[in-house]
């Protein structure tokens, strides 16, 4: 593994709502055992409060566990096409395998993360706030303790959310949302799905209609969605002008409230 030293920056820059005053990038390979690379953030230069540090790993490390992550400061991994498995830290990361070919799996520690998925079957899970996206194949993404926005991206996916609340997006392929304790918004796109919204309370859940404008394009209104809404068992469906359906499993009573627009 070859580190490159802390860099102190000409003048910060504001990163949203954070701060970097000292940039470094870090090249990470394969341990000489074959066995998982550790990578400790807090024994390098540029670690300390407002640091941010790149992650740039060889396409033949598969296995790859962050930690040390320093108060304040933001690391960003950027995995190989080989890369499987990643373990965070209890700091705020962005982790990108848009680059792995391989099925992985990303288990997030308990800062604010960031996490975007590759062209496998990926699961990811959060540990408390955060954003995730699983990119290509059928992903599971699942949410943390905090707040958090999870997308599945492309291919049938498993969004579930946990009990911080946040947005489930299906986007495209016929996907399965599962709502937690929280306050959570399924957002739903006009891509001719199939999806599934599981764990839905209409006391305090939503249903975020992404594909309104097409609904009005089409010459519906919400309340045309709402009355063409059919009940099987215990489930309703909700019908869409293209033929797109959200099956809404074990509740019935659909009403506008059960909606927002936009």
């Amino acid at each position: 593994m070859s580190t490159g030293s802390g860099q102190a920056l000409g003048e910060t820059l504001q990163l949203g709502t954070f701060t970097a005053t000292s940039l470094r990038t870090l090249e990470v390979g394969p341990s000489s055992s074959g066995s998982a690379t550790i990578v400790d953030l807090s024994s390098s230069s540029g670690s300390g409060s407002g640091g941010v540090t790149n992650v740039v790993v060889s396409d033949n490390t598969q296995v790859l566990f962050i930690s040390g992550t320093a108060s304040g400061s933001v690391s960003a991994v950027f995995g190989g096409t080989g890369t499987s498995f990643v373990v965070g830290s209890a700091g705020t990361e962005f982790v990108d395998l848009s680059k792995s070919t391989q099925n992985a799996t990303v288990v997030a520690g308990v800062g604010n993360d960031s996490v975007l998925g590759g062209g496998g079957n990926d699961t990811v899970q959060l540990g408390d706030s955060g954003v995730a996206n699983g990119g290509g194949g059928a992903d599971t993404i699942i949410g943390g303790l905090g707040v958090a926005t999870l997308g599945g991206g492309g291919g049938a996916d498993s969004i579930v959310a946990s009990s911080g609340g946040g947005a489930l997006i299906g986007e495209a392929g016929n996907d399965t949302m599962v709502g937690g304790a929280g306050k959570d918004v399924f957002i739903f796109s006009n891509l001719g799905d199939q999806d599934v919204v599981a764990g839905f309370d209409p006391a305090q859940d939503t249903i975020g209609l992404a594909n309104y404008g097409q609904i009005v394009a089409a010459g519906w209104s919400l309340n045309d969605v709402i009355s063409r809404a059919t009940v099987s068992g215990n489930s309703t469906i909700i019908n869409m002008p293209d033929g797109s359906t959200i099956t809404v499993s074990g509740v019935t009573g659909i009403n506008i409230n059960w909606f927002t627009v936009k």
